[in-house]
Parts: structure tokens; sequence; C-alpha cells
């Protein structure tokens, strides 16, 4: 029967646990420390970090005949990865287009080193930076911000919550952690998705692990240009706000085609 066994990913299967879905519904539904609900998209910063290795995964033939197992080590190991940790914004309405900040140069951090992963201390030092040039731009009358990042455990460390929220400051920082298993809904995902798109498309036998660190930033500092941040910003979230509150009004008389297009949206 040609039958095979693979490891697939639970991602699917998590996200449509009722308890995660139901963090979903109160990420678009309830403000802040829960969701963004009434929160303006400019006030959000999406944070986030992926690894990248520079290493060749396709193959004309495979390892073994048909019926004979093997153990081979997986492509992805830890010992040359490039960590890249960034944040973006969709840029502000109110700032005019020449300027860093609106809509046409929407900011973004970054940083790219060789470290097999991001802990509390590195992710704080990375925040640092971005709250300062938050506190230092004087183009801004809105001096709200709200970070959105997913669970990972150097995300959720004590000190990552002083440095934001305890932080003194003039600026009003917050944090609203993303739902869990719901990757479609951070526009950082997106970015990191088009990111690795560029550099496969670039990629040669030639590069090394200089060269690939320089093109990350190369490319990195290429995207979200002429609003695409802000549309990217608007696909992961608008239009399920919209859906959810439609769904509101339509839960005592539901609507077959409106419950399937919710459900097929998240």
């Amino acid at each position: 029967m040609n039958l095979t066994k693979k490891k697939v990913s639970t991602e699917a299967y998590q996200a449509f646990l009722p308890h995660n879905m139901l963090r979903v519904q109160h990420f678009f539904e309830r403000p802040p420390p829960l969701g963004v609900h009434n929160v303006p998209r400019e006030r959000l910063v999406d944070t986030d970090e992926c690894a990248f290795e520079l290493t060749k995964t396709n193959r004309s033939s495979g390892h073994a005949g048909v019926g004979i197992r093997i153990r081979k080590p997986g492509f992805c190991t830890k010992d040359s990865k490039i960590t890249v940790i960034a944040a973006i914004e969709p840029g502000d309405p109110n700032v005019p287009d020449h300027l860093d900040g609106s809509l046409a140069r929407p900011r973004r951090w970054f940083v790219v080193n060789d470290s097999e992963g991001t802990t509390a201390i590195q992710f704080c030092e990375f925040l640092e930076t971005v709250l300062l040039e938050c506190e230092g731009s004087g183009l801004f009358v809105d001096l709200h911000r709200v970070f959105l990042w997913d669970d990972l455990r150097s995300h959720l460390a004590p000190i990552v919550h002083q440095t934001v929220e305890g932080r003194p400051s003039n600026n009003v920082f917050r944090i609203v952690p993303r739902p869990t298993h719901a990757p479609k809904h951070g526009p950082i995902d997106q970015i990191f998705c088009e990111l690795g798109d560029r550099l496969r498309k670039r990629a040669n036998c030639t590069w090394t692990n200089a060269v690939f660190r320089q093109e990350i930033v190369e490319v990195l500092g290429s995207l979200g240009t002429d609003g695409r941040f802000n549309q990217t910003f608007a696909h992961c979230g608008c239009q399920i706000c919209f859906l959810l509150l439609h769904l509101q009004h339509e839960i005592a008389t539901p609507s077959p085609g409106l419950l399937s297009l919710c459900w097929c949206m998240r």
C-alpha cells in the first residue's frame, strides 16, 4: 500500500483546543493586558526571534531502500545557527512619510548574532534599545506602546516584565502576550517568513556564515517600506476583529456561512 509513517506538526491540533481558541478570542476582544481591543494599530510593537542556518536540504535520492529504517541527524542543529531578534511597528499615519516612524518608513529593530538561543538577559538588552528609541523620538504625540510577543520562557521572565512595564518613563509601555499556537496572528512571524524566502532566493554555495549574516542585515533593512508593515498588521488582526464583532451579534441566530468563515480564518 506504500504507507509511510511521518512525524507532523502539532500546531494545528493545539490551535483548535478550546482553551487556546478562547485565548485568541480574548486577545481581540479584551483590552490590555489580556488583549489589544481598542488599541490603535500604531501603538503596537511586535517582537520575536528566529534562527537561520546555511545548509543544503535538497537531495536527489533517498538514504535507504524501501522498508529499511535508518537513523540520520536532522538538518537543524545548534552549532551554526544565526539567531535574529527583531521588533517591528506598523508606522504612525500622523508622521510625515519622509520621516522614520511613518507608514512609508516604519521603524524596525533587530540584532543578529551567533548564539544558540535567546536568554532573558539578551532579550532585555534588545528591549532596552527599542525602549530608548521610543522615548527619544519627539515626533509622536501618542507615547503609549504595547509590546506583543509569544510565550517563550525568556519572554515571560520577571526581569523582562520589569524592564518594560516597571520602567520609570514619561511613556506608557505595556505587554500583551500573543495567543499560544497562533503564529498567524503575529506580524513579525510573517516578516520572518518573507525574510527566509528572500534569503533562499539570494543564497548561493559560496556563502560563508559571515556573508550570510550580512545578507540577513541587508534584507531586514529593506523590508516593510511603503506601508507593508502596516498591511501585515492589518492582515494579522483587523479581519479577525471584524468577524468576532459580527459573531457576537449573530450568536443567538448564528449564520452557518459566517461560522464556517470564522472557523477557516482561525
